[in-house]
């Protein structure tokens, strides 16, 4: 186990590096690697950062015979192999052999949501031979396999690194608690929840928590004039801090990242959403993330959804939530895994994390869930409409199938999430989760028994017996309705991103994914209103995603079902249900305009079908 000494010098570190930006080179995927003769292939290319070549964990580590494990509470790699363990913090300059600290020139970091290793430190730690080949810019290694491994670090460790850092560290921890919100004046901003269009004159706040990055906050002045100035915005800080000292992870330290809220009511006159409520998303990969509070739209006390969009930003900005662990997510869960593990514990950090001060801006008031039994019961009755029975009869065999089992209840989700909480610890849930994203992939068939297996380690249960265990505890939330799900999608309407039955948000929010090509929706009529998810989501999983438009004397032309899923209100008053399409380029170049083309499934699904209607046409 390490010292304390290291400790503390791994977390001073990770404080310290996190205020500097990475520079990366534009030409990494030029680099090379080879060992024993065998060149390399990862799924993320090797990248130079600052002269020093760094190459996915997983990747080299295995290839250098050494066995990984993530710590998802100290955010650290351990590798062993033989006699040698190394400890890699992500962030940290400092990195342990054998409980011994060496310097680095590049901490560990994470890239395009891969874990990334300075290359030549691991493999000399491990007794490999490292040579640069500057000409082919390729990393060369001999890799030794004897028994006993002795590094052939050129480096010493550094004596003065051994000693003790708590003065320093505690001055470090208190400068994090360090905050300030500073009025900046009104500016002009644009906002990708608003399609990238420019908001005018709005006031514009910087918050500095510690050494971090600004985060930036935006608040129209009608927001203010109604519910007061400082209202929530005020203590985004507090809220990010509750959460840090829970997750034991700070995304505002990460120079590589930018915050952005935007508080406005619907009388802001701003191309913001008007029907959303809260919402936090990111855009690709660049570390950038918004979060909106439309006030208009919640009668009540909203701070709970500031925070609980606030945890969000905690995931959205981690590993948890990157490209390649939601896949892996998905591949061992499926699609609705987001719930139970997402909102879940965002709802649990809305009632459990945060010590709300009494509001004194405003008469808007809510009940906050205590910490009991009953508490939580009563809020998922209260979600659920207060109706006797708040489950449906749905085969509960793993933690995603939650979301159908609840018709989407939140109070539900935030039962499960506090219920493994008391029986298990929050941490653990964490550790179940880290370790599934860092020994399953995504594209490799998971067997049940090794779900059980995975799910005993942690838990000493199935996720199966958990659920039964839970349902019990909570005494099947009064009991089950009968299960009824819609199997047909029978399309009404034909929808254009110019159509006018689309209100300007869903336009707004179709604008948000729209793929190369030509794109439409299409509106299916016999859903329920208040059972959107439960029947999308079936229907998203299993029912066809390949199409083609036909027209007599016409090339068939191919489509593609998006899986965008869109529930709304059309202009006309009707209820929107809609998918995404779109026809790709090459196809779409294809389209002779002014033709009426047929929408034909390709094998459709006997179960769950489309039925595309004869007079409901295409047209370019």
């Amino acid at each position: 186990m390490l010292n304390k000494s290291l400790i503390h010098l791994f977390l001073i570190s990770i404080l310290i590096i996190s205020c500097f930006p990475l520079s990366i080179l534009a030409n990494n995927e030029d680099i090379k690697v080879i060992i024993n003769g065998e060149l390399q292939s990862y799924e993320q290319p090797p990248v130079m950062i600052h002269n020093t070549t760094m190459v996915p964990l997983r990747g080299i580590f295995e290839s250098l015979e050494a066995e990984v494990k993530w710590d998802s509470e100290q955010r650290s790699i351990t590798a062993t192999r033989n006699n040698i363990k190394i400890i890699l913090p992500i962030g940290s300059i400092i990195a342990a052999i054998n409980d011994r600290a060496y310097e680095l020139e590049q901490p560990a970091a994470i890239i395009n949501g891969n874990t990334m290793v300075p290359i030549r430190f691991v493999s000399e730690a491990l007794g490999a031979k490292v040579v640069w080949d500057q000409a082919t810019k390729t990393v060369i290694i001999e890799n030794n396999s004897n028994e006993e491994t002795t590094h052939v670090l050129n480096q010493q460790p550094n004596p003065e690194l051994q000693t003790e850092g708590t003065d320093t560290l505690n001055e470090l921890n208190e400068n994090d608690q360090e905050m300030k919100l500073i009025s900046i004046g009104k500016r002009d901003v644009s906002s990708k929840y608003a399609s990238g269009k420019s908001i005018k004159n709005i006031n514009y706040f910087e918050l500095t928590i510690g050494e971090g990055s600004p985060i930036h906050i935006y608040v129209t002045d009608d927001y203010i004039k109604q519910y007061g100035e400082g209202y929530a915005y005020s203590e985004v800080g507090d809220m990010i801090l509750s959460i840090a000292k829970h997750k034991e992870y700070k995304p505002y330290l990460d120079p590589t990242t930018s915050f952005h809220l935007f508080f406005y009511t619907n009388n802001s006159n701003t191309p913001l959403p008007q029907s959303y409520q809260a919402a936090a998303g990111t855009w690709g990969d660049d570390g950038y993330l918004e979060l909106i509070i439309n006030g208009s739209n919640m009668p009540y006390d909203f701070r709970t959804s500031l925070q609980h969009e606030l945890y969000h930003y905690f995931d959205k900005l981690s590993e948890l939530d990157s490209n390649k662990s939601k896949n892996i997510y998905k591949n061992y869960w499926g699609n609705d895994y987001r719930f139970w593990l997402l909102e879940g514990a965002a709802e649990y950090s809305s009632y459990f994390f945060y010590d709300y001060p009494k509001n004194t801006f405003n008469g808007l008031s809510k009940d906050i869930v205590k910490n009991t039994k009953e508490a939580v019961l009563n809020y998922a009755k209260q979600q659920g409409g207060n109706h006797e029975k708040l489950m449906f009869d749905y085969e509960l065999n793993s933690f995603d199938d939650i979301k159908k089992a609840s018709n989407n209840n939140y109070g539900i989700t935030l039962s499960f999430f506090w219920y493994l909480v008391e029986q298990y610890n929050y941490e653990t849930i964490y550790d179940y989760v880290g370790y599934i994203s860092t020994n399953f992939n995504a594209n490799v068939p998971i067997t049940q028994s090794e779900k059980d297996e995975t799910a005993i380690l942690f838990f000493g249960s199935t996720e199966e017996e958990i659920l039964k265990d839970w349902l019990v505890y909570f005494d099947d939330f009064g009991g089950f309705n009968k299960y009824e799900e819609t199997t047909t999608g029978t399309a009404n309407y034909i929808l254009y991103k110019n159509d006018p039955l689309l209100s300007n948000d869903v336009r707004d929010m179709m604008n948000n994914n729209l793929q190369n090509g030509f794109n439409f929706m299409v509106n299916i009529e016999e859903w329920i209103d208040s059972r959107d998810h439960t029947q999308s989501q079936p229907f998203r999983d299993q029912s066809t995603d390949t199409f083609k438009l036909s027209a007599d004397g016409y090339e068939d032309i191919l489509v593609e079902r998006t899986g965008a899923f869109y529930t709304h209100y059309l202009t006309n008053g009707e209820k929107l249900h809609a998918f995404q399409f779109f026809v790709p380029e090459h196809e779409a170049s294809k389209m002779v305009e002014g033709v009426e083309y047929t929408l034909i499934p390709i094998n459709n699904h006997p179960t769950y079908q489309w039925v595309i209607p004869e007079d409901i046409k295409i047209v370019k």
